[in-house]
């Protein structure tokens, strides 16, 4: 499906659209064709926004304004019962690549909002990874201090799907390709999963995660309260006392997660 490349007017889309539209078979005529790369034109504006808590390592957000962090972890559903798929941003980066453009740095999904640049951005087996520097202008700073207070934790993709799967069955729709615009940063991030990268970079730096993270992580596993707080306060042991079989299994998961995630 042939989509509107950044800053391309509706007239030149159309008139690029209707050609590709009528190789593929897709049109009987023009106008038949000039009517899908409408509909084509229309879809492209109702831009998709995920919105996956990917957890910042706010300890690289220095005085400079630099950062890294997750726009997307793959394989995760989300609270709309979406999933994107290892491989889903390798086009679309490579398209940027070749262009010498990067997909935008916006604060909130707002494109009247550009904070900074991405100085790097690529997939490895976790998601997608970014590096970015954040401008020294009012709201660059106003993130920057947010990050460094733990007061912004959010990142979020935005963009226009290209191909992807629905499995009806479990209605969970699948991403296997996405035309990436930008990574924003968010304050109200909806899917919790990608919470862990704050565990994995402070295990990386050698350090011990806040009890809060820990807590916050094992209820994201599927643990109570109470059972994440006996667990971060007395360990296995203390857990074990009261839910012994259940528990187990949890902590099996949540410990081979988090050695998988710290390699």
């Amino acid at each position: 499906m042939p989509t509107p490349n950044p800053n391309e007017s509706h007239d030149e889309f159309i008139e690029r659209c209707i050609p590709i539209v009528m190789d593929e078979g897709t049109a009987e005529d023009t106008e038949q064709a000039s009517a899908i790369c409408e509909s084509y034109w229309e879809e492209s504006k109702k831009m998709t926004h995920k919105h996956l808590d990917i957890g910042l390592r706010v300890k690289e957000a220095n005085e400079d304004g630099t950062f890294s962090g997750y726009g997307s972890v793959f394989g995760n559903e989300d609270g709309m019962k979406e999933v994107i798929e290892e491989g889903a941003f390798a086009d679309s980066l490579a398209r940027h690549e070749q262009n010498g453009t990067m997909p935008a740095m916006l604060w909130q999904h707002d494109f009247r909002q550009v904070i900074g640049k991405y100085t790097r951005m690529e997939e490895d087996e976790y998601g997608l990874y970014v590096e970015g520097q954040l401008a020294k202008t009012p709201r660059g700073k106003e993130a920057l201090e947010l990050l460094r207070m733990d007061a912004l934790s959010g990142m979020s993709i935005g963009y226009i799907p290209q191909r992807f799967e629905i499995d009806e069955d479990n209605d969970i729709l699948t991403h296997k390709e996405v035309d990436l615009w930008e990574v924003s940063l968010v304050t109200f991030p909806a899917n919790q999963e990608a919470r862990v990268s704050d565990v994995k970079a402070a295990l990386g730096n050698g350090e011990i995660p806040t009890k809060t993270k820990l807590e916050s992580l094992l209820r994201n596993a599927g643990f109570s309260r109470n059972q994440a707080k006996r667990l971060v306060a007395g360990g296995y042991d203390a857990l074990c006392q009261r839910n012994a079989g259940e528990a187990a299994e949890k902590v099996d998961w949540l410990n081979e997660k988090i050695l998988n995630l710290a390699r």
